[in-house]
């Protein structure tokens, strides 16, 4: 049999007990609530990371667009308008893969790595600047039926499309 003293000491036993039961279950509620929170936090830092590699895209994009070597590719193919025609000479093109190289490597790798003819490369690069098929021939000294068969060749073989039309914006995407 218990006595009075053991029965007062087995309640408050369990009244222990309970109260650190229910400490346990709040515990494991907050730590539930921090770990959403957690999970929550890092869903925005990914997505935070990714604005700011875009913004990062963005700003690199603008630095090699308005890149002495670009601007000089846009006048040489302007030349042509003013009866001074002439291709980008090998000097010209050795800088302007320079500069795609530090600005845009991801791009400067994906070109190395395919097995393009030299003109192929070219129109490829020339198209991810934005140059359009006339522009490009210019700067290439190819016919403009050359350079729209690259382009063509480029977006099927690259893209897997049909059509050379959204080209650019593909090698843009890299």
């Amino acid at each position: 049999y218990l006595s009075l003293d053991e029965l007062e000491k087995t309640k408050h036993e369990a009244v222990i007990l309970r109260n650190s039961v229910l400490e346990n279950e709040t515990t494991k509620e907050l730590l539930r609530d921090k770990e959403e929170q957690i999970e929550e936090l890092e869903v925005l830092v990914l997505e935070m990371k990714e604005q700011i590699g875009e913004t990062e895209s963005i700003n690199r994009r603008q630095e090699l667009e308005g890149s002495e070597i670009v601007k000089k590719f846009h006048a040489i193919a302007e030349s042509h308008n003013k009866n001074v025609p002439r291709a980008a000479t090998s000097e010209e093109w050795e800088t302007l893969i320079d500069t795609i190289r530090g600005n845009h490597p991801v791009f400067y790798y994906f070109v190395q790595k395919q097995e393009f003819s030299d003109l192929k490369r070219k129109v490829c690069i020339l198209s991810y600047l934005g140059f359009d098929s006339s522009l490009i021939a210019i700067l290439t000294n190819a016919n403009k039926g050359s350079i729209s068969n690259a382009r063509k060749s480029l977006a099927q073989e690259l893209f897997h499309l049909n059509s050379a039309r959204e080209l650019n914006g593909h090698l843009r995407e890299l």
